[in-house]
């Protein structure tokens, strides 16, 4: 036998024993109190938020199908955009990604509860169907949203 001593062995054993129970112990405290922590920056976060204000972009549609357009033929489309926040909605960026694509949008800001159309003319230069889309941002959200036109451009016979 390694130690001389009953007494010796369980003094070791016992003190060892207690040595990972109290490790484990501590590991267990650290994570618990991380996970806290997270969950209480999170619940500051949402409570310095107040809930519902702002600016708040509604789109009727956010895709427009012209159907057939005739070859080197306009065709007009609108969309709508509604502020249902309860400050004004600014549009503060735009743009086409085809120069097939002509369009105008209010630049004045939208009030709340109001309604504003975004006008937009394709012409129809190519052949065949087609996507096309423009890109709006507002100070709503500092994600942009894309509108889509869809169709196809038929030769006229």
């Amino acid at each position: 036998m390694l130690f001389k001593n009953k007494f010796c062995y369980s003094l070791i054993f016992f003190t060892m024993k207690y040595s990972f129970t109290f490790f484990f112990g501590l590991i267990f405290l650290a994570f618990a109190s991380c996970a806290r922590t997270s969950a209480d920056s999170q619940k500051q976060v949402k409570q310095t938020e107040p809930p519902g204000l702002g600016p708040k972009a509604s789109w009727e549609s956010v895709t427009v199908d012209l159907g057939d357009v005739p070859y080197k033929m306009s065709k007009d489309a609108k969309f709508v955009l509604k502020n249902t926040g309860n400050e004004p909605l600014i549009i503060t960026y735009a743009s086409a990604n085809c120069g097939c694509l002509t369009f105008t949008y209010p630049e004045e800001p939208i009030l709340p509860g109001k309604s504003a159309n975004i006008s937009v003319t394709f012409d129809g230069t190519g052949k065949g169907p087609f996507r096309k889309s423009i890109t709006i941002q507002t100070n709503a959200s500092e994600i942009p949203t894309v509108l889509q036109i869809t169709g196809k451009v038929t030769k006229i016979e």
